[in-house]
């Protein structure tokens, strides 16, 4: 398995594929679980549950009584298909989060935004059901501090997937450092596929003002 791993890795190129601080990612400020549902070497088929947080009319969240959703009864879902070679995210809202019964989703939109994530990804040759296991992968993964802007008082962090001196991925996410803004970025989990391996990607920000923001996506193959 290992030398299988290898091998594609010996055959991927070294050119470092770049995303900028504005390529897309899917998240929220409080996100109970990202999960990637399948993976192949274009697509990705993700969900992501997650909840309210911030300033807000009250302090309690709505439980709509979705079903499924006895461990998390006031968050929301969200189905979403990523396209791994541009990051472009098409997601499905299927259960929303709400402060009050009139914010929740009927069960008829529910079901629709549901055949709708099935339909999009069963089109990109995907399936929901096959919950792939990471995998363990001999590449090495970094996360430093980048430029100030004064002006705008954000900051950059960049993160980077390495095979040695190469460097195969470098993503750039801003943060605000107004409130003891922090950001960091980080690859949690990775999948094999026929073309290479995609990472997860995580972007998570804090400040004082607004507190926590979670942001993620997929890398190409690498």
């Amino acid at each position: 398995m290992l030398w299988a791993l290898i091998l594609a890795y010996s055959s991927a190129a070294a050119e470092t594929i770049e995303r900028g601080p504005e390529a897309p990612t899917v998240g929220w400020a409080e996100t109970d679980l990202f999960q990637v549902l399948d993976v192949n070497g274009k697509h990705a088929a993700v969900k992501v549950i997650f909840h309210h947080t911030g300033e807000e009319p009250d302090p309690t969240p709505h439980s709509c009584g979705y079903g499924g959703m006895e461990a998390w009864p006031t968050s929301g879902v969200v189905l979403a298909v990523v396209e791994l070679a541009t990051g472009v995210i098409e997601p499905f809202v299927v259960y929303a989060p709400a402060w009050d019964a009139e914010g929740c989703l009927t069960e008829e939109a529910s079901k629709a935004a549901l055949a709708k994530a099935k339909a999009r990804i069963s089109a990109v040759g995907l399936d929901l059901g096959r919950k792939p296991e990471p995998v363990e992968v001999p590449l090495t993964t970094t996360t430093k501090q980048g430029e100030v802007d004064d002006d705008a008082m954000k900051r950059t962090v960049v993160g980077e997937i390495r095979r040695g001196d190469d460097v195969l991925y470098r993503t750039q996410r801003t943060y605000d450092l107004r409130g003891a803004g922090t950001g960091t970025v980080s690859f949690p989990s990775a999948f094999k596929t026929d073309d290479g391996i995609v990472f997860v990607e995580h972007f998570h920000a804090f400040s004082g003002f607004d507190g926590n923001h979670h942001a993620y996506t997929l890398t190409p193959p690498l």
